[in-house]
């Protein structure tokens, strides 16, 4: 035999095939002398690299390497520097070669096979994360190899035992070297994608099995290798596979069982409890692939954001080159369906049925801090089928829903009737629907779409908007929650857009209402025409035509959206006639504090202002107020017949600027600040009255002293004795002071002040009679009744 015609034909077998070929060469007259054996030089690296593989930066390096032809090829700390920075490293090896089978070019020419400690690493593969602890593989019968190895991947101890038929072709290859490159890094992009599963997944108790036409068997055994811990996503449980294929490769069927399977999210676990999996593919005579597939589940168990169970369900799947299909099929107390899903040529169709009885469905969602059943009622039926006069070619399903006395998320109960259509790519698009829920009563359409999962809700009729607070979330219901709709339910038009689960505050709203009588706060509006306005930031509630009895507002409150995190609870806008005895709650505590002591029917006023929530839940308010009266008012018992001026608060300072008040026909000023330091507040006033009638003044006294307002300023009720019958219309009071002092306690006020009385009949008033009478016995020349005052 040709020596050159042989190295040739091995060339063309696997990569151990060419080592042993330059081997054997070598070592020929040495086999004929005995078991003798010889380390091969480190020259030789280059070579052996070079006949194996196309790349030309392999470096193979050993510590021994020696061949014998009775123990076979020995080795110790074999390293393998491939391309990609990959390196596989041999701690200990032995491969024994069947030379008769290798003369007769026989596939089965290794006798056996051990490697210990192989170790395989890269730039996204550390040393420890896979490693082959032992290999064994002897040769069996000439046809067969019997393997056993022990493995370290992927977080898992797999064990692995088997007897693998060993075919005329698995050793035959291209004439083209391998180029080695392709692999490295086709195994890193693999590891990198399943290492980083398996950091979030952990599995317990898995056996396979894979069978070939019954005369190839193999047997893998799966174990985490850390103890199971509560951060993992993924977690499953006893999981049995069977896999067999047939002896031409044409037809696959698999089985698998599942004990228990447990998904968690930050605000979700869903397990699932005894799933059983068939499937089978099969290849015809025209290469068509045909597979069916099947997966049943006991219990479905939800935790977290969703809580209950789902009863047992069954989905199967059907493919083949032509169309695909799923159906879904159950049969319980809470639901009953039989729905397919036909995929053909991109185009997707439903057709079946699905009945849900609500009441016996035990799913609650957890919204607003608080769990809400997720449907209750008596039915709520669904309908597909093929869509004979759809709007265009794209919806080729129509479908109708159905739902008497229903609810979901705890809205009022309710009648739907929508009739709609599924596009192709299964957007939907429900063209009428008809509602009557609690006290509304709507049509509209909803449209859905799924990449991105955008959806559009047009909502008109009689709408009672605190119907669907629970649909929307806070920030809608933080809009309505001081509202009362006390007669005819208003009349809305609203559309509603965003994308489920897109960013936050990606949702968009624009809508009116129209109702004869609101009530907001304690604050009656016997007509309006309210818009409400939501984009990425705000939530707004804006109108021109507010009528209330006294006259007519326009105004605005703007919430700001949640994500924002603002300190901000509503800003709010006012002008026009302001009724302050029936609207003083609406602009919040700080200013219904600020005007406790005024009571007037009606201003004319420009507001503007926010009302604040700190992080403890405490409020407080900025607002700037403009006032101007339109009828004769009352503070703290005294009358105004005109006044002018604005309030301003602003953190903890309240500033009030009055420059025009008419008191007892008299013209007067007014400022004051009052600063809330957290413990006391503190006022400071500075006020004058110029040429103020004494007689309507002193009533506007007595009434304040009537009311409680003035009480707490004298000790001595005696001081000042007025008597109204003997008070003459002629006299006159100016007033000025400047004071400051704790506004609960008005005696600690320290100031100064003047008061200028001008009167004929002065001595009329005990006080200055007094004064009159003390002077007359004075030791003076001169008579008693020289001294009269009138000022």
């Amino acid at each position: 035999m040709n020596p050159r015609t042989t190295y040739n034909s091995l060339k063309r077998k696997s990569f151990v095939v060419k080592i042993l070929v330059i081997l054997l060469l070598t070592q020929l007259g040495l086999y004929l002398v005995g078991n003798l054996s010889i380390s091969f030089p480190k020259f030789l690296n280059i070579t052996i690299s070079h006949l194996i593989f196309e790349d030309k930066n392999i470096n193979v390096d050993y510590d021994n390497l020696k061949f014998s032809p009775i123990e076979g090829i020995r080795f110790t700390n074999l390293k393998i520097k491939l391309p990609n920075s990959f390196e596989i490293n041999f701690r200990r090896g032995n491969l024994k070669i069947n030379y008769i089978q290798l003369i007769k070019n026989s596939s089965a020419i290794i006798d056996s096979l051990f490697l210990e400690d192989v170790r395989i690493r890269s730039e996204r593969i550390n040393k420890e994360d896979f490693v082959i602890n032992t290999f064994q593989a002897n040769a069996f019968k000439e046809k067969f190899l019997d393997l056993n190895f022990h493995t370290t991947a992927l977080n898992n101890k797999i064990k692995c035992k088997g007897l693998i038929k060993i075919s005329s072709d698995l050793l035959k290859t291209d004439k083209r070297k391998f180029k080695i490159s392709k692999l490295t890094e086709a195994i890193n992009r693999f590891y990198e994608n399943k290492s980083t599963l398996c950091s979030q997944a952990i599995s317990k108790n898995v056996n396979i099995k894979f069978s070939h036409s019954g005369s190839s068997s193999l047997f893998l055994q799966l174990d985490p290798i850390n103890k199971i811990s509560d951060n993992k996503k993924v977690y499953l449980k006893d999981l049995n596979i069977d896999i067999s294929l047939d002896e031409n490769g044409r037809n696959i069927a698999g089985i698998a069982s599942l004990g228990s399977l447990v998904g968690k999210t930050h605000s979700q676990e869903v397990s699932f409890e005894n799933i059983l999996t068939k499937i089978s593919a099969t290849k015809n005579s025209i290469n068509n692939k045909i597979i069916n597939a099947s997966i049943k589940t006991e219990c479905s168990k939800f935790n977290g954001k969703i809580n209950g169970s789902l009863e047992p369900i069954n989905l199967f799947y059907n493919s083949d080159s032509n169309i695909t299909s799923i159906r879904l099929l159950t049969s319980n107390k809470s639901f009953e369906s039989s729905l397919n899903l036909s995929v053909q040529n991109d185009c997707n169709q439903f057709s079946g049925f699905a009945n849900l009885k609500p009441d016996n469905l035990s799913l609650d969602f957890l919204r607003h801090d608080e769990y809400l059943k997720i449907a209750s009622g008596d039915y709520l039926k669904l309908r597909f089928s093929q869509n004979l006069a759809s709007t265009s070619s794209n919806f080729g399903t129509l479908f109708s829903v159905s739902a008497r006395n229903f609810s979901a998320l705890e809205t009022p109960l309710g009648n739907y009737d929508f009739i709609g259509e599924i596009e192709n790519n299964l957007n939907i698009e429900i063209r009428e629907a008809i509602g009557i829920m609690g006290k509304s009563a709507v049509r509209g359409s909803f449209s859905q779409s799924w990449n991105p999962h955008a959806f559009v809700f047009r909502i008109r009729g009689q709408c009672y908007p605190p119907d669907i607070k629970n649909w929307l979330g806070t920030w809608w219901n933080k809009i309505w929650e001081d509202f009362l709709f006390p007669g005819e339910i208003p009349h809305g038009d609203f559309k509603i857009s965003g994308i489920w689960g897109g960013d936050i505050g990606n949702s968009r709203t624009l809508g009116y209402v129209d109702t004869a009588e609101l009530k907001y706060k304690d604050f009656n509006i016997n007509e309006s025409n309210i818009i409400v306005s939501v984009d990425d930031n705000f939530s707004k509630i804006f109108s021109n035509n507010l009528i209330h009895n006294r006259g007519t507002l326009s105004g605005n409150l703007t919430f700001p959206r949640k994500h924002l995190n603002s300190p901000v609870f509503l800003s709010f806008n006012l002008d026009g006639q302001y009724p302050l005895n029936e609207a003083r709650t609406i602009f919040g505590s700080a200013f219904e504090m600020a005007v406790s002591d005024i009571n007037a029917t009606n201003f004319l006023c420009s507001a503007s202002g926010e009302i604040l929530i700190d992080s403890q839940g405490n409020s407080g308010s900025n607002f700037k107020l403009n006032l101007e009266s339109t009828t004769p008012f009352k503070v703290k018992g005294f009358e105004v017949s005109d006044l002018h001026g604005n309030i301003e608060k602003k953190a903890h300072i309240t500033k009030c600027s009055f420059p025009t008040l008419k008191i007892a026909n008299g013209k007067a000023q007014l400022n004051f600040d009052l600063e809330t330091n957290g413990t006391e507040d503190v006022v400071k006033v500075n006020f004058s009255l110029k040429e103020a009638n004494k007689k309507l003044l002193i009533r506007d006294l007595i009434r304040a002293r009537r009311e409680g307002y003035i009480d707490q300023f004298s000790k001595n009720e005696k001081t000042i004795v007025f008597k109204e019958d003997s008070i003459s219309d002629k006299g006159i009071v100016s007033i000025a002071f400047q004071a400051e002092g704790p506004m609960d306690n008005p005696l600690q006020f320290e100031g100064t002040g003047m008061i200028n009385f001008k009167e004929p009949k002065i001595g009329q008033i005990n006080l200055f009679g007094k004064i009159s009478e003390s002077l007359s016995k004075l030791k003076i020349p001169l008579p008693s009744g020289a001294f009269s005052f009138n000022e």
